[in-house]
């Protein structure tokens, strides 16, 4: 069964931008207005606290981003993370419009396997992503 989303093609070429040549760490997507359309919002070389400004407080948004961390081991390691940002005073709408969209999102975007999804700041608190994506195989 369709959930009816498309993907816009800038999509897939910042997701390209952002895995080959890593001149960007970040891009924010978001539906359209329709809800119809996965489009790019924003795409820019971030600091963690930088990401976490960006994200509004009231709108879901969906986050590719590349998560450089140490092992507890100490081997250097990155993952390329997809965060769906569901903020408590998102509406359910837009929240099941955008539960669609990171689905749809996950297919387009080949080689991205790691998905976290969010409703506060604190759940994208640097350590415990990492630790999260540490965790995955």
């Amino acid at each position: 069964m369709s959930s009816g989303i498309t993907v816009d093609e800038r999509c897939i070429s910042a997701f390209w931008e952002l895995k080959g040549r890593r001149e960007i760490n970040a891009v924010v997507y978001r539906l359209s207005d329709t809800l119809d359309t996965v489009i790019v919002e924003c795409q820019s070389n971030l600091t963690h606290d930088e990401l976490l400004e960006v994200l509004p407080s009231y709108k879901a948004r969906l986050i590719v981003y590349y998560l450089p961390f140490a092992t507890a081991e100490g081997t250097r390691r990155s993952e390329i993370v997809l965060v769906s940002w569901f903020p408590e005073a998102a509406g359910s709408r837009d929240k099941l419009a955008y539960t669609r969209a990171s689905a749809v999102l996950l297919d387009a975007l080949d080689g991205l396997s790691i998905h976290i999804q969010a409703t506060t700041l604190s759940e994208l608190d640097y350590h415990r992503l990492v630790s999260q994506v540490a965790d995955q195989p």
